[in-house]
């Protein structure tokens, strides 16, 4: 899988549907070729889809027991897009890790 046009394809997903339909399936078939290659069994993870708004390509989310990976984009002022940057004020996830992406 190719992962070097991730970041130009998060770039262009804002106010453009298709862009962010492309972004959001490149994300999601990345997260479950993750999952495949730290060998998750069945059923003990999810894998989660968060369009956001317009104005941000969204995120996707693997949740699992000890695990919680969100893609998602910091913009230049150290913020998520939609929250707050890991480690400025991120929420805490199940693992003990801070994270911009809401657990959920």
């Amino acid at each position: 899988m190719n992962t070097h046009s991730l970041p130009a394809k998060m770039a262009e997903a804002p106010y453009n549907p298709n862009a962010k339909g492309q972004w959001l399936s490149t994300a999601r078939s990345i997260a479950k070729a993750l999952a495949a290659q730290l060998s998750l069994p069945a059923g003990s993870f999810n894998i989660r889809t968060n369009k956001g708004g317009i104005a941000v390509p969204g995120e996707v989310i693997l949740h699992g027991e000890n695990l919680y990976l969100c893609v998602g984009k910091v913009v230049r002022d150290g913020t998520w897009a939609g929250g707050p940057a890991p480690g400025r004020g991120g929420r805490t996830t199940p693992a003990g890790s801070t994270a911009g992406c809401r657990p959920g």
